[in-house]
Formats: structure tokens, sequence, C-alpha cells
């Protein structure tokens, strides 16, 4: 089995591929943050719900592990030792296009 590291799975595309693939099978760990009184966990719930009106909650129990991290610190501000992924899916983007940014 396949082990993905995913970023981005809170967004419309990482949801939606990150849900996907644990269909197939894959074990997925998607790196998330907190955003003012949400979750990661509830934010990827959230993506998810507009795209699966119905997800399955066991599936995602089972397949899909939520990790706080930082896509701009080193090793996304994670302790890596003894983790291993096979592949690591980088879905994360900035969709602010406000001009001072």
């Amino acid at each position: 089995m396949r082990r993905i590291f995913f970023t981005g799975g809170t967004g419309f595309l990482g949801s939606y591929l990150s849900y996907l693939l644990a269909k197939k099978g894959f074990q997925i760990t998607l790196l998330t943050r907190d955003v003012r009184d949400l979750s990661g966990k509830e934010r990827y719930w959230n993506a998810l719900k507009v795209l699966f009106p119905h997800p399955d909650a066991a599936l995602v129990s089972k397949r899909i592990e939520f990790i706080n991290g930082n896509l701009l610190q080193d090793n996304f501000g994670l302790s890596v030792s003894g983790r291993k992924w096979d592949v690591l899916l980088h879905c994360a983007a900035s969709t602010d296009f406000n001009e001072s940014n």
C-alpha cells in the first residue's frame, strides 16, 4: 500500500484528490493548519462536503491522518523521524490575489 504525504488537502483540488485516493486504498497523511476557529480536520470536512454530499466518515477515519504543520518552515514544522511516505503530493496554493501580497 502506498503512503502519501499530501499538502493542500483542505482546498478544493486537494480534498477531492485525497478522498479519491483514500477510496482507492492509499494511506494519506494530510498537512493541515488551523484557521480562525476551525481545525485543519474541520476545514477538510467543509471542503469535502462541497464535493461529496455524503462523504464516508469511516473511510476518512481509517485512511486519512491529519497533522498540523506549516509549509514555510523547515520540514513543514514537523518532527518527521520514523515517518515514511512513498509519495509527496503538493496541492497547496495561495489563492489570495490581493496586489499587496
